[in-house]
């Protein structure tokens, strides 16, 4: 759903390509399209979301992920065409026709015809009048205020046992994985990500559970090429424990009811 204040930002192409929704249209099209609706967020930020209602009338919500601006929602009538293929909308502003691409109980893809182009639009199903913003922000540049790390280590007995650098042969995705704990000149023990081939890596959460350290994990691509991968902006728990073999450490990841462990063998200076 589109409106005409909006129709030259509208015409960049989403995040993704809207994916080919399967060809299917529900035999009662009026009745699929009732509900609310969420557009895939544009690369502009642009993140509408649309309201058709039984009674014939439409209400758009413009959103824009990458601001703050708020504008007033748009109410206009719709109608379907004869053979259901067409949206036509209306209201004292504005008049514009939505070809439907594909419908069904989950998903929308429609098409805005524009002069001799035309422009897709996906949509997903929502249950309430909100954007979505999360895969927005999931395929841009990492923002500070998405995660506040954390340096110092909570007290323990055995800290003088992980000072020094610590690397991986993998990690995710073949990154190779390079932590440094150090003390500085207060005597604090600071954790720190230093190397790694894609992902830079942020902690925080610190807690000691017996000889165990267990955190937060957070980490996000530098290189656009990277920002669709599953752990760009990506969380989760991790805990560090002593191996037998003072050279190394374990680090654990959890993911679900899943847990792996990564050994890091420590770099001789």
């Amino acid at each position: 759903m589109v409106r005409s204040t909006l129709t030259a930002a509208l015409l960049g192409l989403t995040l993704t390509s809207c994916a080919s929704v399967q060809q299917d249209t529900p035999k009662n099209v009026s009745e699929s399209l009732i509900g609310i609706w969420a557009m895939l967020p544009l690369k502009g930020g642009i993140a509408n979301v649309v309201e058709y209602s039984k009674d014939g009338s439409s209400t758009l919500y413009p959103f824009n992920c990458a601001n703050d601006n708020k504008e007033q929602p748009e109410v206009s009538t719709y109608s379907l065409s004869n053979n259901d293929k067409t949206i036509h909308h209306q209201s004292d502003k504005n008049e514009f026709k939505l070809e439907i691409l594909s419908l069904n109980e989950r998903m929308m893809e429609l098409e805005m015809p524009l002069g001799n182009k035309s422009y897709n639009f996906a949509y997903y199903r929502v249950n309430n009048v909100k954007p979505l913003c999360d895969l927005y922000k999931k395929f841009t540049p990492f923002n500070a205020s998405e995660f506040t790390p954390q340096l110092i280590l909570p007290a323990h007995s055995k800290l003088d046992h992980l000072l020094g650098k610590w690397s991986s042969h993998s990690w995710f995705n073949d990154d190779k994985w390079v932590i440094e704990i150090l003390k500085d000149i207060d005597g604090n023990y600071i954790l720190e990500n230093t190397e790694s081939t894609h992902f830079t890596y942020l902690f925080n959460n610190f807690k000691w559970h017996n000889d165990e350290l267990r955190m937060s994990a957070y980490s996000y691509a530098t290189d656009p090429k990277l920002f669709k991968e599953k752990y760009h902006k990506y969380r989760r728990p991790l805990s560090i424990s002593f191996n037998e073999d003072p050279s190394k450490l374990d680090i654990h990841l959890y993911e679900h009811a899943r847990k792996s462990t990564i050994v890091l063998r420590k770099i001789e200076k």
